[in-house]
């Protein structure tokens, strides 16, 4: 099959589901507002700035993340992508940034209303630690 003949099928087919449509199963849980995570060296705490996340504007969601000893860490790679479970909408890119020593931002701007996660990896040091942090966007 031609690449363009896959990507009008592609587009054909995304149009009938209306854009972003449901894969299968249901969606996530409840949104919370703080999630945690470790890793063998780095505890990882992600906290909504609201309840609910603005569609189509930009949103911050906060981390901190600290050592075994409680210590901030400051060099870490943060790599961070907003979904919504069970939804067919592809992974978007939220940017990360260090706003203090062990405290980081991601900008996160949802594209739809519904129930999203925050899809973060952080490493640093040899270790990592993932966290899937569930929002409502409205």
């Amino acid at each position: 099959m031609s690449k363009k003949l896959i990507a009008l099928a592609c587009s054909v087919g995304l149009l009938i589901v209306g854009g972003c449509g449901r894969i299968s199963g249901g969606s996530a849980g409840g949104e919370g507002t703080d999630t945690s995570a470790s890793g063998s060296t780095l505890r990882l705490e992600v906290r909504s700035e609201r309840s609910g996340a603005a569609v189509m504007e930009e949103n911050v969601i906060r981390l901190t993340l600290r050592d075994e000893e409680g210590n901030p860490v400051e060099q870490a790679s943060i790599e961070a992508y907003l979904v919504m479970p069970g939804m067919f909408c592809g992974r978007i890119p939220a940017e990360a940034r260090a706003v203090s020593p062990g405290q980081y931002e991601l900008l996160a701007i949802p594209v739809m209303a519904g129930k999203w996660e925050a899809e973060i990896a952080v490493s640093s040091d040899g270790d990592s630690v993932r966290a899937a942090h569930p929002f409502k966007a409205i």
